[in-house]
């Protein structure tokens, strides 16, 4: 039996669509010089951090990360290669080892220096005390479960330390792929002809999603999972769902809102028996979640709240302390976030896809219409408002 042309056609645009991508990870515009061809690379931000457990999970076989900031400052990969040689700014929490005390080491936790700039060699400044280096654990502030992921999908094909970055970005192209599949089959669901859901499909690669594939930044396996966890919703599969939704939070804790706003939708739905099924999945998720960070980190949620560092009393003489910026700084952050991820010029949402307007316009259209409550529109109208 011969296949009919229009049958090939939707898988041939799908491989297209993946080269597009994969492309777009390696090529950038320089000026004055055009498209030049690039490696794949932790760049700036939380990236180097991410790559740091990754290579910790594949090579050290642990979760522990002091020594692989050494190595990083001493010329070593473990960051990436454009963090070689370069002392960075930890973004970790060092746990003393006796008393079982910990802190951020951005606030409140201090490293001291002497008068001349250069740093104390055997000590670290916990809270009110000085511990001895050797004495003090430090692991990552960030969520382990990206890092985790990534690691364990490229362990089988043994990366050596310096191929680590491009299978890294190998994933994330994929990952950036398989969310342009799910988009299609979402729109699909939603009831679009196929052309229309490619047109969603190009909508979402109009918007940061393209970028965010390119890096090395949790956000599209966040995406992946939330859009899992939908279909698996509108597929009466609360429990499955809710599994999706936990591993959206053990990638960044915030998007318990997701969940909540399922459990809302059910709750006004009166599906009490599939509310049930959803919560305590979730609530057993969040409570493993939670326990594991505690065993790791002594604090249940990761990243840990950013508060005023309090500055240590009967330092030795010729030692001064090395802080973080303080409270109202952080007060400032916490205020920006707010509508920041909407409407900021730099990075806000609306910025880089302002069409996302008319998503939310239709979203609360569609709750609004009292004779499409299961549509799929109205379901994502509490997730997406929280």
């Amino acid at each position: 039996m011969s296949l009919k042309p229009h049958r090939l056609a939707l898988p041939a645009l799908f491989l297209l669509l993946l080269m597009m991508i994969w492309a777009v990870s390696r090529l950038e515009f320089v000026p004055h010089q055009g498209l030049e061809i690039v490696p794949t690379q932790a760049i700036s931000g939380d990236e180097p951090h991410y790559l740091m457990v990754i290579n910790s999970i594949l090579f050290d076989r642990d979760l522990e990360i002091k020594d692989d900031y050494k190595r990083v400052q001493a010329g070593g990969l473990e960051a990436g290669a454009l963090f070689r040689g370069i002392r960075m700014w930890h973004h970790s929490i060092i746990i003393d080892g006796v008393s079982g005390e910990h802190y951020r080491w951005m606030a409140p936790a201090f490293r001291w220096r002497n008068q001349d700039g250069s740093y104390h060699p055997w000590m670290i400044g916990i809270a009110y005390h000085l511990v001895p280096e050797a004495e003090v654990s430090e692991v990552s502030s960030h969520p382990l479960a990206y890092p985790a992921l990534m690691a364990g999908i490229i362990a089988p094909f043994r990366p050596s330390k310096d191929e680590v970055e491009s299978y890294c970005g190998i994933a994330m192209v994929l990952f950036g792929w398989l969310g342009a599949v799910l988009t299609y089959i979402i729109a699909r669901r939603g009831g679009l002809t196929r052309s229309y859901a490619m047109i969603a499909v190009a909508v979402l690669l109009c918007s940061p999603w393209l970028a965010y594939s390119r890096s090395l930044f949790s956000e599209v396996p966040i995406g992946i999972a939330l859009c899992l966890a939908l279909l698996l919703y509108i597929a009466e599969m609360p429990s499955l769902s809710a599994l999706a939704v936990a591993v959206a939070i053990f990638m960044k804790p915030l998007f318990i809102v997701i969940g909540l706003g399922f459990a809302i939708d059910l709750a006004l739905a009166r599906r009490w028996r599939s509310l049930a099924k959803f919560s305590a999945v979730l609530g057993i998720s969040i409570g493993c979640l939670m326990w594991f960070n505690y065993w790791l980190a002594k604090t249940p949620i990761l990243p840990p709240a950013m508060v005023a560092p309090a500055l240590p009393s009967g330092l030795p003489p010729g030692v001064r302390s090395f802080s973080s910026r303080g409270p109202h700084w952080q007060t400032q952050i916490a205020l920006s976030r707010i509508f920041g991820h909407l409407i900021a010029f730099d990075f806000g949402l609306l910025a880089y896809a302002p069409w996302a307007v008319f998503a939310f316009w239709a979203i609360a259209r569609a709750r609004g219409r009292s004779d499409t409550r299961r549509d799929q529109l109205a379901v994502i109208f509490f997730p997406i408002f929280f």
